[in-house]
């Protein structure tokens, strides 16, 4: 198998952390509410091991100013001292607030008067509700032992394509394409060493091509530029092959 690159690392990282977040969002939310009550604790076990617990808490409140007009006219008429010159609510007073109105139902209370007067122009209910996880200092070693045992399936979490095809004849149009781009540009290959090429290609996967990248599988060629990509020239390429081609003779 050949080590990925830093940049390769760094890509997958991302994918599987933006990933598994919108599968979390748009899917374990959702079945977490369909499963879990509201305010139990439970634990979530790999080989026996609690790795987390995993509760499902009230869903927080949510204040937001939805109509800036109308919520700085309320502010204007029942706070004036806190609209500036330009006519906007100072930010530590609109945060103020949306806090109040968080935890008292979009409700302010003046003090003056002692009665709670509803806030005009701003959006208030209930947030999204998210499972809370808490993991143990076990987690690590429970989860990785249970991935190391083939207890873990990521595949429905991740949502991957269909594995690239083995079949001979399978590469695809646009492979073929960039496969020829690479040889050309990185390794300046001319149009009349073809040939060679090929061949060079063959000996990386250690399979007679005939002269025809058309006889590449899919997962052949998705190898191929792979591998490529990580070679910086054609002084590379060829000595990549030299140890490649001794042992084919001594075997």
């Amino acid at each position: 198998m050949i080590a990925m690159s830093t940049r390769q690392r760094i890509a997958l990282a991302e994918f599987l952390a933006t990933t598994f977040a919108r599968v979390r969002a748009e899917k374990l939310n959702g079945e977490a509410l369909e499963e879990m009550t509201v305010g139990e604790r439970y634990a979530a076990k790999f080989g026996g091991i609690v790795a987390a617990w995993v509760s499902l808490p009230n869903p927080p409140n949510r204040a937001s100013v939805s109509n800036k007009a109308l919520f700085t006219a309320w502010v204007k008429k029942h706070m004036p001292a806190e609209i500036e010159t330009v006519e906007i609510v100072r930010p530590g007073t609109q945060k103020a607030l949306l806090d109040a109105a968080k935890a008292g139902g979009g409700m302010w209370l003046d003090k003056e008067t002692g009665k709670s007067v509803k806030i005009e122009g701003i959006t208030f209910g209930a947030g999204d509700p998210s499972p809370r996880v808490e993991l143990t200092p076990e987690a690590a070693g429970a989860i990785g032992a249970a991935w190391l045992r083939g207890e873990i399936d990521v595949t429905p979490l991740l949502a991957l394509a269909a594995p690239a095809s083995e079949e001979p004849g399978s590469v695809t149009v646009v492979q073929v394409g960039k496969l020829v781009s690479i040889c050309q540009s990185q390794f300046e290959y001319k149009r009349a060493e073809r040939g060679q090429m090929v061949a060079v290609l063959g000996q990386i996967i250690r399979r007679d091509l005939a002269g025809d990248l058309g006889t590449l599988s899919e997962a052949e060629a998705a190898k191929l530029l792979d591998t490529l990509e990580q070679i910086p020239g054609r002084e590379q390429l060829e000595a990549l092959l030299v140890p490649a081609a001794a042992e084919d003779v001594a075997a």
